[in-house]
């Protein structure tokens, strides 16, 4: 926005934008709403600016990639300049715009595994099939001493039941003789 405080019309008023690094011209550029040509980079002539009267600027700027900033914020200062070819024309300060960018992300590890491989059929289907068949393998081979221990646990069972009924035909038999 430009507004004329003196007491004088100041002719072929120019305002120029000066991007800084990051920043570029994205177009839309328009004077107190109405489209207009040409580039606020290269300065554009707004024309008459009357004492008292208010001008207004719109225009669009791209902010450049992420990767163009480093994490947190970022501040980026924007310079707007505003000249005439008027002798009674005295430049003013004009305020830069303060850009904030700011640039975060997940820390730590951004891929996660979540299986053996990372490959849902391999690791849900394939994976346990491999396994379970070369159990069966390893058991029938006799590879694993599985069958001799189950033999080996049977053996104590019958031993067991052998003993508990010859214990029971002991107790029997003298029972009939104390009659």
């Amino acid at each position: 926005m430009i507004q004329s405080n003196g007491s004088f019309t100041i002719n072929n008023v120019i305002v120029k934008e000066v991007y800084p690094a990051n920043i570029s011209n994205y177009g839309n550029l328009t004077l107190d709403g109405v489209a207009i040509g040409g580039d606020i980079t290269q300065g554009i002539n707004i024309g008459t600016v009357f004492p008292g009267q208010t001008k207004t600027i719109t225009y669009q700027a791209r902010v450049a990639q992420a990767q163009n900033f480093s994490f947190g914020t970022t501040t980026i200062l924007d310079l707007v300049t505003i000249s005439s070819t008027d002798s009674n024309f005295l430049p003013t300060t004009v305020s830069p715009v303060s850009i904030l960018v700011s640039k975060s992300g997940v820390l730590g590890a951004s891929t996660a595994s979540t299986g053996l491989t990372n490959y849902f059929w391999v690791d849900s289907f394939f994976l346990p099939l491999a396994l379970a068949l070369l159990g069966i393998w390893l058991y029938r081979s006799k590879f694993i001493g599985v069958p001799s221990w189950v033999g080996s646990i049977q053996l104590k069972n019958k031993e067991t039941s052998a003993q508990k009924e010859l214990q029971n035909k002991i107790a029997m038999i003298r029972k009939e003789e104390t009659k």
